[in-house]
């Protein structure tokens, strides 16, 4: 039998250049008209990711003899990505999006305040990577980028803080929850209302298909990254 292959993109990358937060309902589509809220940032330090699996069930019988009968476990399964996120320098409004609590000043948001209520606040976020060494830039001389997305998180926690004489960072933790089947397309169109390159392009052939029901996808793209700003991008329709 001939030997064939099935050619593969490999690249090392490094850093993380560029983030973004796109508010959701709880459905896990963009929330769209004036009510849509969008923020890109680099002043993100870290974004650790943490895959969470169930154990597959355990089916042990021992005979009288203490040997076994039957030894056999299922299939661990995904029951979704722990994510934890720092950033360097505060924005109240991504922080009050994210949480789902009120942000202090309508207008320019100065501050944001933390209540009990429940962490239900869904929104999809995205890193760009540059790719490293002789692969970095494409045969066009255009430098490449990995994308990775987490399609919808929700469950956003605070994480520990320490104000001290030292530099400051604002974690959160938040779970990840599948995306649904229409997260491409309503992204996609979200992205192009506000004047964003669309998540179509940095996932490239991906379709639809594939990606209902994932929490996570990575790809390797030649399309730059948004440009960063403070504050929250919305819609005037």
């Amino acid at each position: 039998m001939a030997q064939s292959s099935l050619l593969s993109t490999c690249a090392p990358v490094v850093n993380g250049e560029t983030l973004r937060l796109t508010l959701l309902n709880d459905c896990g589509v963009p929330v769209t008209g004036t009510a849509t809220r969008v923020a890109v940032t680099e002043s993100f330090v870290e974004v650790q990711n943490s895959p969470q699996y169930e154990d597959g069930q355990r089916f042990l019988l021992r005979t009288a003899g203490g040997d076994p009968c039957v030894n056999q476990i299922a299939p661990a399964f995904l029951n979704w990505f722990q994510t934890t996120t720092s950033v360097c320098t505060i924005d109240p409004s991504v922080i009050a999006m994210i949480m789902g609590m009120e942000q202090i000043g309508a207008v320019t948001g100065t501050g944001f305040v933390i209540d009990d209520a429940l962490l239900s606040r869904t929104y999809a976020m995205e890193t760009w990577q540059p790719v490293a060494g002789a692969g970095a830039c494409s045969a066009a001389g255009v430098q490449q980028y990995l994308y990775s997305v987490w399609f919808a998180n929700f469950d956003t926690r605070l994480g520990d803080t320490t104000i001290s004489n030292d530099t400051f960072t604002l974690p959160w933790n938040a779970k990840t929850k599948a995306a649904p089947a229409n997260w491409l397309a309503q992204m996609n169109a979200l992205m192009t209302a506000i004047s964003q390159t669309t998540p179509g392009t940095y996932l490239g052939t991906a379709t639809q298909a594939q990606i209902t029901g994932a929490h996570f996808a990575s790809n390797f793209t030649s399309s730059p990254p948004p440009t960063a700003y403070c504050g929250l991008s919305t819609s005037t329709v």
